[in-house]
């Protein structure tokens, strides 16, 4: 994509047939596409994309819908503004590469503004281009694999089963006692300190001998 943005006199009709040379300035912007680039934008609906907004369309527009509310049999009431009768989108430079997107420029800040405005609209349509390209348009594998061992962030099922039988306590002949509880040497169950027969499976506890 290649852009050029001018400031230069536009060419008006006569009154009477024929053109001349205006008396004031306006902003022009061309754009020239690739063939690539241009079946990618119609490929995919970009041409709505915006180049720039005029200023005026804004007022414009409210002042017809304000007129089509207050005077609807009047012809401004029946003809209200287009919402963006005078900006230029993406589509009127796919018919014709030069347009002119600003009359009667004022100040010089003015022509800096459209400058920086049409610049972030067109890098913003060449990133959604780029994002096309970037995907295949038919089809797209993908191949995962979960990591799974030490430094994974994950406990794999054999170890993690290791983990919750080292914390049963094991069978033994004699009782084990645990912060005033003791545990049956038969199912492993845990009883109060004391008790003389198993909670769980009423076999009597044995005592440990001192």
């Amino acid at each position: 994509m290649k852009v050029s943005i001018e400031r230069k006199r536009p060419v008006v009709k006569k009154l009477f047939g024929g053109t001349k040379e205006a008396d004031y300035e306006s902003a022009f912007v061309t754009i020239q596409l690739s063939v690539e680039e241009t079946a990618l934008i119609k490929q995919n609906r970009l041409e709505d994309r915006m180049v720039y907004e005029h200023p005026e369309d804004e007022g414009d527009y409210e002042r017809g819908q304000q007129a089509a509310r207050e005077v609807p049999n009047s012809y401004a009431g029946k003809h209200p503004a287009p919402r963006y009768k005078r900006s230029r989108f993406v589509s009127h430079f796919l018919q014709e590469p030069t347009q002119e997107v600003y009359a009667y420029l004022d100040t010089p800040i003015r022509f800096a503004e459209i400058q920086k405005t049409v610049e972030n609209n067109l890098r913003e349509l060449m990133k959604l281009i780029a994002a096309v390209q970037s995907f295949p348009t038919d089809k797209k594998e993908f191949d995962f694999t979960l990591p799974i061992g030490e430094g994974a962030g994950f406990t794999s099922g054999v170890s993690r089963e290791v983990e919750l039988e080292s914390e049963l306590p094991v069978p033994t002949s004699q009782p084990v006692t645990q912060s005033g509880s003791v545990y049956c040497t038969d199912c492993g169950a845990r009883s109060s300190s004391g008790a003389r027969f198993c909670t769980a499976c009423g076999k009597p506890l044995a005592t440990s001998k001192a």
